[in-house]
């Protein structure tokens, strides 16, 4: 081809900003007399600027790739320009101009695999020759129009929240300004035979009007991930009917799990099965717990729960923990070093698209109210807001799934007023410890060879779940695994009044002291010893629970003064009675 045709796609006039493209004869593959292709025509580099077409290749083609039989359809031109589709028709399916349509009902399993696929894949449109020739001498607008009328016929694009998300072939991502000029561009390449080059400012121009056009912009609640179907690298898997679906950016899948979708419930499982014996003991309500958090979160299920991994150390919940990451993705998962970066100003919106989010190491104090409250949110249905660092605040429907571990019961500020916290909560145990020497370093690796047969079980069990309305297996019960600031307050009283009697006081039928006195004994032996010291008023009772062979007088002495019959202060006896009565469980 001679050079100057190898040129004339694009001109730009000299000292303007302006590109001027001649787009005749576009998606136009016959040839002229002289052999130039596309009826592009030899001209000599002088004058004025070339107008010539912007060409594009013979076929829009998704460049999807499935484990099937190649694909054959056939492309027609639209009658006219009104008749092109708008990127909400392509996505709702009103008309067979998506690269691949909307959830259908899928055929029986006897059908063929190429007969299944091919009723989800409808050719992409092509512009009429009308439209063509309207653009003869079209302006810098109006070429970006035209490009963003078949960035929007390929659906491969749409804008959620003011951000431009692209559909890979597998799942959907958000791209930052600088992702979207770069994919703009690779789809321009492969798409375009012209191989047009705009400049940095026309694709910033680019990109402003096609977050700002209508027909790309959707409602996030249009574009949740569909529930109880399971994303993979090469297919949909259906966990209720175990049918397989092609690929398609219909479901708004923005997360998949990496493994072949004809591979689920195949393969070895001979460290899952050792770790599901030796973290859980042989317990199977353990490991169906285990296996139902796994299925929520590859099919896409959202319960309104968090869940926490809780026992003592070297049971493996760490290494589950980090498993869970790399099954879903870590570009798909938040991992957060402190509880409290849940309460971080970013953290939040860094959630949206997130499937999991897990903190592993939940130390033994407090958590903020703050924390108690975004977890709560989180877990929950309601829409949430979320602040991102350089962007806009975006508000949105969390999707993401809450993990975490710790050795210690969570300590909850006013835990009785929290129910609704207790009500998310989910506990796994742990609570078989592994002695060093016994323990499988980087356990994890070894059960992510596993992966086939691990989504299979973990299918399996969702299934089951959403067979009993997904009522999750109870283990243990969240207020088992909660600090309780009352009830620790009262087993800190019982000690120290346990010690108290113990140590400065004797026992005898004939002696009695009067409560007054007891008391102002107690108080000084918790000041001395650094112990709790209840109430004057719960001083006798306590006595009276830890110690059931004294009882109560209401005159100590002949006096009118109320006290304890069966005890003296050994500082008032003479000779101590060192025979201690039985006390109670302290």
């Amino acid at each position: 081809m001679p050079l100057s045709s190898m040129f004339a796609a694009l001109s730009v006039s000299k000292g303007s900003d302006v590109m001027i493209l001649n787009l005749e004869d576009i998606l136009s593959p016959h040839t002229n007399q002289d052999d130039t292709p596309f009826g592009w025509k030899e001209q000599p580099m002088k004058g004025p600027p070339l107008e010539e077409p912007l060409c594009i290749k013979d076929s829009l083609q998704p460049q999807f790739s499935f484990h099937s039989p190649p694909l054959s359809a056939t492309v027609a031109d639209a009658d006219s320009e009104d008749d092109l589709p708008s990127l909400g028709q392509l996505f709702k399916g009103e008309i067979g101009a998506c690269p691949i349509s909307p959830i259908k009902e899928a055929p029986p399993p006897q059908a063929n695999l190429l007969e299944q696929i091919q009723q989800f894949v409808q050719p992409p449109p092509q512009l009429s020759p009308e439209s063509r020739a309207s653009l003869q001498s079209a302006s810098n607008t109006k070429m970006f129009l035209e490009l963003i009328r078949l960035l929007c016929q390929s659906g491969t694009f749409a804008v959620i929240d003011n951000q431009l998300c692209e559909y890979s072939g597998i799942f959907w991502r958000r791209l930052t300004p600088k992702e979207a000029m770069i994919a703009i561009r690779q789809w321009m390449s492969q798409h375009l035979d012209n191989g047009i080059l705009l400049s940095i400012r026309q694709l910033r121009e680019l990109l402003d009007m096609l977050t700002t056009d209508p027909e790309l912009i959707w409602d996030p609640r249009d574009f949740q991930s569909r529930k109880l179907l399971v994303n993979c690298n090469d297919g949909v898997y259906d966990v209720m009917t175990g049918e397989i679906l092609p690929s398609s950016p219909a479901y708004g899948f923005f997360s998949f799990v990496n493994v072949s979708v004809h591979d689920v419930g195949t393969g070895s499982h001979k460290f899952f099965d050792l770790f599901t014996r030796s973290a859980f003991n042989g317990s199977q309500e353990q490991v169906c717990l285990a296996l139902e958090l796994l299925g929520i979160l590859i099919s896409n299920v959202n319960l309104k729960k968090f869940f926490v991994f809780y026992g003592p150390s070297h049971t493996g919940k760490s290494q589950f923990g980090v498993f869970l990451q790399k099954l879903v993705g870590e570009q798909f998962a938040v991992s957060l070093t402190s509880i409290d970066d849940l309460g971080g100003t970013w953290t939040t919106g860094s959630m949206m698209e997130k499937r999991l989010c897990t903190c592993l190491d939940i130390p033994d104090q407090f958590l903020s109210q703050r924390v108690v409250s975004i977890v709560k949110q989180l877990a929950g249905d309601d829409p949430i807001r979320g602040e991102r660092k350089y962007k806009d605040a975006v508000t949105f429907f969390p999707e993401t799934v809450l993990v975490f571990a710790t050795n210690h019961p969570l300590k909850v500020p006013n835990v009785t007023e929290q129910q609704a916290f207790l009500n998310r909560m989910v506990v796994l145990p742990f609570d078989n410890p592994i002695p060093e020497d016994k323990q499988i370093p980087q356990l994890f690796e070894h059960l992510l060879d596993e992966i086939p047969y691990i989504v299979g079980q973990a299918i399996q069990a969702v299934k089951n779940l959403a067979d009993r309305n997904f009522v999750l297996t109870e283990v243990l019960p969240a207020t088992n695994a909660v600090y309780c600031l009352q009830e620790a307050a009262r087993n800190e009283d019982a000690f120290a009044v346990a010690r108290f009697i113990r140590e400065c006081c004797t026992f005898s039928e004939s002696d009695e002291e009067a409560t007054n006195d007891l008391y102002l004994d107690f108080i000084g032996f918790c000041h001395t010893q650094n112990l709790h010291a209840c109430s004057k008023i719960d001083l006798p009772r306590k006595i009276l629970e830890l110690f059931p062979a004294l009882t109560s007088s209401k005159r100590v002495h002949g006096e009118d003064r109320r006290g304890i019959h069966g005890i003296a202060l050994k500082r008032n006896v003479k000779e101590y009675n060192d025979t201690l009565l039985p006390s109670k469980g302290v």
